[in-house]
């Protein structure tokens, strides 16, 4: 099997790759920031008092902290902007290869014209390309759960349903970006039965077993060299995938074997990497009498060329660890670190039912590395109807510069949050959660994402690559919930 760690040698089926790193609006390392529901969302931090069904999410061994059966129904909906500037550089005398010796200055001479370009089509002074703006920027993700003890046995049950990666992704058709998506979207779903047991009582284990069904689809322009083709192709994707994984964690209460402890908590999870496997079918349009042929031997003008594609992608495994104290029902503290092993995404292999042209099957690097996220935050209930919330958010990227681009324009990101729940009659209750994200600026100038081609021996390349900078980039996230808890709990009766 090939192996091309350039996007030089990629062939049309390497957007298939990219499809799978649509950028999600809510993520951590890459794929998902662990704030489902407005509860969590408010805090920051959750895993050692999870005291709603999210627990099913965060840390399943939860479910033995609800004194009653309860629902819960919550949204999240994030607004993120992504405004991207593609930096061009001249060539490194007639090498083929990038000078970036020196900081892009003003803008990039027009695109097509002659003046402010070498013979090979390379910029001749460091530029920048037009801002990109989005055309979408909005995403929601939705949760659902029920939980009750079972009876007077020392078990909870839960089941819950929710989309932790959702999102679009929108761009002008025209835009300096095109080459990496002009549009997409990524929905997952994911069904988690729970089981939830108190092995001492100082001890609750949890575990939940989850079904995972993803679609995802994305439209990017494919580079051609000027008079190979009468227009830009565009390879137009649809898949669907499907996975199974779980989730664990633990719950330690030390005041139950020492009374000097009471209050402190202390919280161990592991949710498992989950290899999602891909079906979906891959569209070239826009090929002409030149090109058409080399995809398919019977290709007539206009038409669209497809084929089949499976991909196995790997959601990486994260360990996730807390300490937490509570003290009475009025005030709450706690921390909350995460360990995301994102090294188990180094590669991505893409294979074709058929042909497509000489091409049936490809891996492409990704060189992803593990990162940590934190979150810290506290509660205060200063009437017995009313819970206030706050806290803090780090999370590290995995993305190395050389595969950064705007499909997941990633980067360290620190986040404020605040929130509030109310006790509205009995039973049920209203939360508000708000974060604000703010994502460290990144400028990349060594990036291996290239466009290009191999044809007829000949082997083409772009005269830019994902050279670029995303700043100035702040996501607003916010939550609203519904829940409502059944008749026994002392806080349904406030």
């Amino acid at each position: 099997m090939p192996h091309w760690p350039s996007a030089a040698r990629h062939r049309p089926v390497q957007f298939l790759a990219l499809l799978l790193l649509l950028p999600g609006t809510a993520r951590a390392g890459g794929f998902t920031i662990p704030l489902v529901g407005a509860r969590m969302l408010g805090q920051a931090a959750f895993t050692t008092h999870p005291d709603d069904t999210t627990t099913i999410y965060h840390n399943p061994a939860g479910l033995l902290l609800l004194p009653a059966w309860r629902a819960d129904v919550s949204g999240t909906g994030i607004l993120a902007g992504t405004y991207y500037d593609r930096i061009d550089y001249p060539q490194l005398g007639t090498s083929g290869e990038f000078d970036t010796s020196r900081a892009p200055g003003g803008a990039c001479p027009v695109e097509g014209a002659a003046a402010g370009y070498d013979a090979q089509g390379f910029v001749l002074e460091p530029c920048f390309r037009p801002t990109v703006e989005p055309e979408s920027r909005f995403g929601v993700i939705p949760f659902a759960g029920v939980a009750a003890p079972l009876g007077d046995l020392p078990v909870a049950l839960g089941i819950g349903l929710y989309s932790p990666h959702n999102a679009t992704a929108a761009f002008p058709a025209d835009g300096a970006q095109r080459y990496q998506v002009i549009d997409g979207s990524i929905t997952t779903v994911y069904v988690t039965p729970t089981l939830a047991l108190r092995a001492h009582p100082s001890l609750l284990v949890g575990l939940g077993f989850s079904y995972i069904r993803a679609n995802a689809s994305l439209r990017r322009a494919f580079w051609l060299p000027a008079g190979l083709n009468p227009e830009e192709i565009v390879i137009d994707l649809d898949s669907t995938g499907t996975a199974y994984g779980y989730n664990t964690g633990l719950i330690f209460l030390p005041g139950e074997l020492a009374a000097p402890l009471a209050g402190l908590e202390l919280s161990l999870g592991y949710t498992s990497a989950a290899d999602l496997r891909f079906q979906g079918d891959i569209r070239v349009l826009g090929a002409g009498p030149l090109l058409g042929p080399l995809f398919e031997p019977d290709f007539q003008e206009g038409q669209a060329i497809t084929r089949e594609a499976t991909a196995e992608f790997t959601v990486p495994d994260t360990v996730r660890a807390g300490i937490g104290y509570t003290l009475g029902e009025v005030f709450w503290i706690g921390l909350d670190i995460y360990y995301n092993r994102y090294s188990l995404y180094d590669e991505l292999t893409i294979r074709l039912r058929e042909p497509l042209g000489t091409l049936q099957e490809f891996a492409e690097r990704k060189d992803s590395f593990d990162c940590w996220s934190l979150g810290t935050g506290v509660r205060v209930t200063p009437q017995p109807f009313v819970d206030l919330r706050a806290g803090f958010f780090y999370d590290g990227s995995p993305y190395p510069d050389r595969t950064f681009s705007i499909l997941s324009p990633d980067s360290d990101k620190r986040g404020v949050t605040g929130g509030l729940s109310l006790r509205i009659v009995a039973g049920l209750e209203l939360s508000l959660g708000y974060m604000a994200l703010w994502y460290v600026d990144r400028q990349v100038s060594d990036s291996d994402l290239r466009p290009g081609f191999t044809l007829g021996g000949a082997e083409f390349r772009a005269p830019f690559s994902g050279n670029g900078q995303v700043v100035d980039k702040l996501v607003h996230i916010g939550a609203v919930q519904l829940s409502y808890t059944g008749a026994g709990s002392p806080r349904a009766a406030d």
